[in-house]
């Protein structure tokens, strides 16, 4: 079982587990393209093609990278999809980028003539209060929203905060999209295909569940891998919050692999520049191929205990302690469906302290209107 110490920077974890994964990567290509020339191993699934015509889509962080490639995706499958993004501008210009190529893919028949749209919706997540304004925006203009992937992600070192005094990291690429989560949730739909698809990350296996501590500004302590931690136990709580009180939506936590994306940026210039042209360029993925797990967790059929998604290839004979390694990067194979998250022996337990711990967060900083109902397990 890996360690729940929170202390797993991620300058380390580019340092230590990168080059594992590039050998892994390296020994492993080969093999699978040799197999697959000789038919037996299959090529990379891709995420279903169903129509979401009539469908309406947030997805956050969508101005670029993974995101952006999310929503051009359901986008061409005829879903109105929702840049949740906080730079206008460039929100705006990605807006007119993926409306524009739409209209040129559809005039060649490449996609369906009911085409889908891209509308941009300013939301701030490292504020609490512009998470509220963001939803309220959204409630005047669409009656439903039937997808949600909860995307946005940011990663940094030193002592930064959100404007509500939030860890930085944890108060993004968490307890904001707890907050939207909630407050969307009376918009959709009772149905299997309405669906909340929470992006966590390989370095959920090293992160804290000191959910108070986490939740905390530091110098020395990194709040990424935790807050990625802690998207994999919203979304067990949320599934068995579903399972009782017998409602439909689904919802995945989903590893986009190894990304070539900007959210690199924060890794200092002797690191990035020999990551960048010498292993990222070679073993990473693109933004397209790292978009197939939130999309496939937005669009796909899964039986009902499929809970992770995955990029690459997880060799079944690899136990828990091996898992890193293998979700480092490797084999691509558009999307592997895992059956349970490899967390702690007791994770419902580990979900109620994190749904109580961002209650009361959110609550001190907004007041009590905004505190989430009971927990599924609560009398």
């Amino acid at each position: 079982m890996m360690s729940r110490s929170g202390y797993w920077h991620p300058v380390f974890f580019a340092a230590l587990w990168v080059p594992l994964g590039v050998v892994w990567t390296a020994l492993m290509n080969p093999i699978i393209k040799l197999l697959r020339a000789l038919n037996l191993h299959s090529h990379p699934r891709t995420p279903s093609n169903k129509s979401l015509v009539g469908k309406v889509a947030i997805v956050t962080g969508s101005n670029s990278g993974i995101g952006r490639e999310t929503a051009y995706g359901l986008a061409k499958r005829g879903c109105t999809v929702i840049l949740a993004c906080r730079n206008e501008v460039k929100g705006k210009v990605t807006e007119e980028e993926i409306n524009a190529a739409l209209e040129r893919e559809s005039k060649h028949g490449s996609i369906d003539g009911s085409k889908g749209k891209a509308i941009y919706i300013q939301l701030d997540l490292a504020s609490l209060s512009n998470v509220v304004k963001f939803v309220d925006n959204v409630k005047g203009r669409f009656q439903s929203i039937h997808i949600l992937v909860n995307n946005a992600g940011l990663n940094a070192t030193g002592y930064k905060t959100t404007s509500d005094g939030i860890d930085l990291l944890m108060g993004v690429n968490y307890l904001a999209h707890y907050l939207l989560t909630k407050l969307v949730l009376p918009l959709m739909p009772d149905s299997p295909d309405s669906r909340i698809v929470n992006l966590s990350s390989v370095l959920h296996h090293f992160g804290s569940i000191n959910w108070i501590k986490t939740l905390k500004p530091s110098t020395f302590r990194n709040g990424y891998a935790p807050s990625k931690l802690a998207m994999v136990y919203l979304t067990i709580y949320l599934r068995s919050k579903f399972k009782s009180e017998n409602r439909k939506i689904r919802v995945f936590a989903v590893n986009p692999g190894a990304v070539r994306t900007e959210i690199w940026r924060f890794l200092p210039k002797f690191l990035l520049v020999p990551l960048d042209y010498v292993i990222m360029k070679t073993f990473f993925l693109d933004s397209e191929q790292g978009s197939m797990t939130s999309i496939a967790g937005a669009c796909n059929s899964f039986e009902d205990n499929i809970f992770y998604l995955s990029p690459y290839l997880v060799p079944r004979v690899f136990n828990w302690s091996w898992l890193p390694l293998v979700e480092v990067m490797g084999p691509f194979v558009g999307f592997t469906a895992e059956k349970k998250a490899m967390v702690s022996k007791n994770p419902q337990e580990v979900a109620e302290a994190l749904w109580k711990v961002s209650n009361e967060a959110v609550s001190g900083i907004l007041g009590g209107e905004y505190v989430l109902v009971q927990s599924p397990t609560s009398k």
